[in-house]
């Protein structure tokens, strides 16, 4: 007698082992007939081959593991690390292990989705060699492996972006570098931070304080190929990744000398902790830096000021000296008849004058002259040409202006500048106004001392890139150290087994990286203090649909987003806003399966009405929000939470739609 017909709990289980011997079937089913071809490299030690030449490492135990799973014949092919890629682009490879996620590379390789570990950029060199920052950098012979990440970041978002020189020296493995330091040809090794446990290392190259580009780690195919194994990758990583046994956690054990955490509320105790310690860190490295900043625009400010006074002077002189040549304007016989009234003039003017001949000489100068030059006028008139007073790179072109002037009054220029050369032979700043005695091969010329104000002007330029580098460090610094609380979360959040914690940790990873793309933006961004939204927007929910692994092909991304600039204090509440709506989008609007023939669709629209409102809308096409009508208003979750108080931030108005899928409204005025 069958005693299960009438035994409701059995057939959840029943329907449950059905289910995975149907997917091992179907699995097994699509295993490749041909054997699985997978480049590595010498990279202990996630991926290497011993004395043997047996395939060893962190890659290698998790890769095997999924071939005995899927029942694939694996076969490892050696070579270098550019090797290994331009083997996959021939399709002489099916898979390369160890390959860092880039927006460059997502556009000749496709990734599996579940990232096997974190990393980022290191520093490695010997022990008196002192790095502690970026410019610690500037000068030195940085060794890296050819055709790895740090190939292409360090030149673009390093050197660039900090003024700094350095040298990039490539090789084709990690062997290479460690020799090219210790025979002194490389100063500094950058390398990911796996190789901190290689025995290449030695007790001689120590890590670095510098830490750069936190990143994932993932297998890669060539572009539109084996999606298959990637998928398969990807069923066998999730189901690892969530058992603190399996192989994945044995062989991070086995080369890193890493131990899952059991106990999970001790575990987040300590997380929070190290959480609220980096971010308290990072205020204070902030209240410094800006206060810094602070003093520097005091600076600028009381420069400019004495800029200002300086042009005034200028303009007063200007003016003057238009007056004087008005009263020079005569004719010879007037110039004659009138010499004591234009010697009055001359003399009691503020600047230093004086009448230059066709030959060059000084025929008269005005006691301001005498003061400039340090010399009597007895020792001047008729006995100095102008030539001796003039700095000598600057001397052919006013000689060429001598003649021209005489030739055409229009084509010499009336003022300049130029540097005088006085008695002592200190060098000097001078304005010059000059200009023709009518009727005459006699030219007035009127000198104004303006070394101040170049010396005023350099202090501003020099300021102005101080600051400029200050803020871009500023930017770079809170970007890394948030990417690295959103490393450390994403670390950690293998050994949770809740759903719904796991979905806290991805959810802070969000938020976190928002705010993170914010600065990087910022320090990219040629203006320093606004960024372009509409290409935010876009990393921002590309990175979204990627978090939550859902295909790109079933969902269209729509971004009407022209043309706009938002500073950080409005670009941060607007990203964080658009982080939490998609999410919701991702998470319940898109939960069932899209119609036939229909894809997902998630829409972004900014627009500045009459140059004084903005309005942001953020919508999909999903199945709709299924709260209460006032849940908007009083919203029980935390992202809906996070909305209502970013809204009311910018001191905007919400409003929601939710007939056709959900649609969120956000007006907010323009900030002066």
């Amino acid at each position: 007698m069958n005693t299960d017909r009438g035994n409701p709990h059995r057939m959840p289980w029943l329907l449950t082992m059905a289910f995975f011997i149907l997917t091992a079937a179907v699995c097994r089913a699509a295993a490749p007939a041909e054997p699985v071809r997978v480049g590595i490299y010498q990279n202990p030690p996630k991926v290497f081959w011993n004395g043997n030449g047996k395939p060893q490492g962190i890659f290698v135990d998790i890769m095997d593991q999924i071939a005995r799973n899927e029942g694939w014949t694996i076969e490892y092919v050696p070579g270098t690390w550019s090797d290994n890629l331009e083997r996959l682009e021939k399709s002489q490879l099916d898979l390369v292990l160890d390959v860092t996620y880039s927006q460059e590379r997502a556009e000749r390789f496709s990734f599996n989705k579940i990232s096997v570990t974190e990393s980022w950029l290191q520093a490695f060199a010997g022990k008196d060699v002192r790095l502690e920052s970026v410019k610690d950098l500037n000068g030195k012979r940085i060794a890296v492996l050819k055709g790895a990440i740090q190939e292409e970041y360090l030149p673009l978002d390093i050197k660039k972006l900090f003024d700094i020189d350095f040298t990039l020296l490539s090789y084709p493995d990690y062997a290479g570098t460690v020799e090219a330091l210790r025979k002194g040809q490389a100063d500094v090794i950058i390398a990911s931070r796996f190789f901190y446990f290689s025995k290449l290392r030695g007790n001689d190259i120590q890590p670095k304080a510098l830490m750069l580009r936190p990143s994932l780690v993932y297998f890669a195919a060539l572009k539109e190929r084996n999606q298959n194994l990637l998928n398969a990758i990807d069923q066998n990583l999730s189901v690892m990744k969530n058992d603190p046994g399996s192989v994945y956690y044995r062989a991070l054990n086995h080369w890193l000398g890493e131990r899952p955490q059991a106990v999970i509320p001790g575990y987040i105790k300590w997380l929070l902790v190290i959480v609220l310690i980096s971010l308290f860190m990072l205020g204070i490295f902030s209240y410094f830096l800006k206060k810094q900043v602070r003093v520097k625009t005091a600076k600028l400010g009381r420069a400019n000021e004495e800029l200002e006074s300086v042009n005034r002077k200028l303009q007063a002189a200007d003016e003057e000296l238009k007056q004087q040549v008005e009263h020079l304007k005569v004719t010879r016989d007037e110039l004659l008849t009138s010499e004591q009234r234009y010697r009055n003039i001359f003399e009691n003017t503020g600047t230093a004058m004086a009448i230059i001949e066709s030959d060059m000489t000084i025929s008269l100068a005005n006691h301001e002259f005498e003061k400039l030059s340090g010399f009597d006028r007895r020792e001047i008139e008729g006995r100095k040409k102008w030539s001796e007073f003039v700095w000598k790179p600057d001397l052919e072109r006013m000689q060429e202006y001598h003649n021209q002037r005489r030739d055409n009054l229009q084509a010499a220029p009336r003022k300049y500048e130029f540097r005088f050369i006085d008695r002592i032979g200190k060098i000097k700043d001078i304005y010059l106004i000059i200009d023709m005695v009518p009727g005459s091969q006699k030219s007035v010329a009127s000198l104004l001392d303006i070394t101040k104000r170049k010396s005023v002007e350099l202090q501003i330029k020099a300021s102005l890139r101080e600051k400029e580098v200050l803020l871009r460090e500023i930017y770079h610094r809170v970007k890394n150290n948030l990417q690295v609380v959103s490393s450390l979360l994403n670390l950690q959040s293998g050994y949770v087994h809740d759903p719904r914690d796991k979905e806290i940790f991805v959810e802070s990873q969000n938020r976190i990286r928002s705010m993170s793309l914010v600065h990087e933006n910022l320090y990219k961004s040629p203006d320093l203090a606004r960024i372009d939204f509409k290409y935010y927007v876009r990393n921002l929910v590309n990175d979204l649909i990627r978090s939550y692994g859902v295909p790109s092909d079933q969902i269209e991304v729509m971004l009407d987003i022209n043309d706009i600039e938002l500073g950080v204090d409005v670009a941060i509440p607007c990203g964080l806003m658009i982080n939490e709506i998609v999410s919701n989008s991702l998470k319940h609007a898109f939960a069932a399966p899209s119609p036939s023939g229909k894809k997902w669709e998630i829409t972004v629209r900014l627009k500045l009405e009459n140059d004084v409102l903005y309005r942001l809308e953020v919508a999909d096409n999903g199945v709709g929000f299924a709260g209460k009508s006032d849940q908007f208003t009083d919203p029980a979750t935390l992202g809906l939470q996070l909305i209502n108080i970013l809204a009311g931030q910018l001191n905007g108005k919400l409003s929601v739609d939710h007939e056709n899928g959900t649609g969120y409204v956000v007006e907010f005025r323009k900030v002066a």
